[in-house]
């Protein structure tokens, strides 16, 4: 048993002393490429993407992890039942913003939606009632200070707790 704990030190140290990378997924890894197939990204598009959630590849130690967080690829099948499940039109679905956080689920209705000049502070006013407003730079994929800022108002027309 003394010769065990040793041991079992030794590997602790060794493990916890190799870099994350070691566990996380390769950019060359043939599991990645097919999931990358299947799910219709290139491995740029899914950098990118993970990165806007502060996520890299390097945070996931295999595809089946990364398959996890990133839940099902939407298709027309499941979207079907998914318009069924909560009755409604894919124009109506394309109209909710639905905000789950620590006080509850808010789902909010699109009122309007416009584009304004990038110090356009009307946008940022009380309202009489509950309304998100979502604001990001115009044009989308501007690099640098954008000149414009796409502003979406919304109601909001539930909330559960």
């Amino acid at each position: 048993m003394k010769k065990l704990i040793p041991f079992a030190v030794a590997a602790s140290l060794a493990i916890a002393t190799l870099p994350a990378s070691a566990f996380a997924i390769e950019s060359n890894d043939p599991e990645l490429q097919s999931y990358l197939n299947e799910i219709g990204m290139t491995q740029e598009e899914l950098k990118e993407y993970l990165d806007y959630d502060g996520y890299t590849l390097e945070d996931f130690q295999d595809v089946d992890e990364l398959r996890s967080e990133l839940g099902d690829v939407l298709t027309e099948e499941n979207l079907q039942q998914l318009l069924e499940d909560y009755g409604l039109t894919k124009e109506e679905l394309k109209q909710l913003l639905i905000d789950k956080t620590v006080a509850g689920e808010f789902t909010y209705k699109v009122r309007k939606v416009r584009i304004v000049d990038a110090d356009d502070r009307t946008v940022i006013v009380p309202k009489p009632k509950a309304t998100l407003t979502v604001s990001t730079c115009y044009p989308f994929g501007y690099i640098g200070a954008a000149p414009k800022r796409y502003i979406l108002v919304a109601n909001l027309v539930e909330a559960r707790n």
